[in-house]
C-alpha cells in the first residue's frame, strides 16, 4: 500500500499542472470511500469527483 509521500513523490516528478495528490482523510485506512460505509468518506471523494470532472469539462472546450 503506497504511503501518501510516495504519491506526493510521484506528482513531484510529473510535469507542472499534470498531477495533484489529494491524500483520503479518513480512519478507514486502504478501505476509504469504501462501500458506502462513511457518510464522510463518500462526501468527500463524491465533492473531490464533481471538482475534477468540472475541470475536465472545461479543459475540453
Amino acid at each position: 500500500m503506497p504511503r501518501p509521500e510516495d504519491s506526493e513523490y510521484e506528482v513531484q516528478c510529473m510535469n507542472p499542472g499534470i498531477g495533484e495528490c489529494v491524500p483520503f482523510p479518513s480512519v478507514w485506512g486502504h478501505w476509504a470511500g469504501g462501500p458506502g460505509q462513511s457518510k464522510q468518506d463518500v462526501k468527500w471523494l463524491d465533492e473531490k469527483l464533481e471538482k475534477l470532472f468540472g475541470q475536465v469539462e472545461r479543459v475540453g472546450k
